[in-house]
């Protein structure tokens, strides 16, 4: 009897046990979520958001999942970033309605700025040397390009060599076999033409003679606003075989739009490709204003424009 209510007494225990693991783990199943839903901390279907989030994870991690119990989950997702996707694109649109918008604005205040450039370029104040000199470098080549005829290639050395242009400003040539070298000078009429300069001029010409072998006819020619050449400077220019050019006046009223009727695109003075284009050609043409660049169909040179202009 005594071993009986041993037996007895012990599966009574384990029952007892088992009761409380079984309800221990029907309260864990019961359990809430952290959003209050009873039950959904091991069912994550029975909370809408619990199921969201099981539902991407299985999503990220390739696991199975079943779309019946998790329907209302997958359609709320989509729907939700069917509403994410419109609220960006939205949002992107704005963004670029306002780009564009400056854009319009910013244009709109070049626009003005540029059609007044000309004016703001003729009439600054306070020059330095090296400016001075650039226009009316510039000026005499334009007579070289466009006025007298025949139109000749005129290449700005002085401008895009800086001080390691042999003191050759300008390099006009006529044709394939001929070149004339000219100095520009824009001084004023009390200062004197240094001789060195002469004798500069002078030896350019057999540099250039070396470098460009079939230049059969090279001249010499000095260009200056004043007559302010003494005797002896006149003798040396003589003897050098330098045409000597004096009261060139500089004028600033004379076309200096370059257009590219081939490209359409019109280069303003110190843009960075003014000094490079060669306008001899007939593609190329001088005009006064920026209106009548773009009466030709010409626009603004791009590298000179802000890069989301382009």
């Amino acid at each position: 009897m005594a071993s009986k209510r041993h037996v007895y007494r012990n599966l009574l225990k384990t029952i007892n046990e088992k009761k409380d693991k079984i309800s221990e783990l029907q309260e864990k199943l019961d359990s809430s979520c952290k959003h209050s839903i009873k039950g959904a901390f091991y069912k994550p279907y029975l909370c809408l958001e619990c199921a969201k989030k099981f539902v991407s994870f299985c999503k990220e991690n390739n696991y199975n999942l079943d779309v019946c119990l998790y329907r209302d989950a997958i359609d709320s997702i989509a729907q939700d970033e069917k509403i994410k996707a419109e609220a960006e694109s939205k949002k992107a649109y704005e963004a670029e309605l306002e780009r564009i918008n400056k854009i319009t604005k910013y244009m709109a205040y070049k626009e003005n700025q540029w059609n007044n450039w000309l004016n703001i370029y003729k009439n600054k104040q306070n020059l330095s040397y090296d400016e001075i000199g650039k226009r009316y470098e510039r000026y005499v080549g334009w007579y070289f390009e466009w006025v007298d005829m025949p139109r000749k290639k005129v290449t700005y050395r002085g401008i895009l060599e800086g001080k390691n242009d042999l003191g050759v400003d300008l390099v006009v040539e006529p044709s394939y076999d001929k070149a004339i070298l000219v100095q520009c000078k824009m001084w004023n009429q009390e200062k004197d033409m240094r001789y060195d300069i002469l004798a500069k001029l002078h030896m350019a010409r057999d540099l250039y003679r070396q470098q460009y072998p079939h230049k059969k006819e090279i001249k010499l020619m000095l260009i200056i606003q004043n007559d302010n050449l003494d005797e002896k400077s006149r003798e040396i220019c003589k003897r050098l075989r330098i045409e000597y050019n004096p009261n060139i006046k500089y004028n600033d009223e004379y076309p200096m739009v370059k257009c590219n009727l081939e490209s359409k695109i019109y280069h303003l003075p110190d843009d960075p490709l003014y000094d490079k284009i060669h306008m001899h050609k007939s593609t190329r043409k001088y005009v006064a204003t920026i209106k009548e660049a773009e009466a030709l169909g010409c626009r603004r040179q791009e590298a000179s424009m802000p890069n989301f202009m382009k």
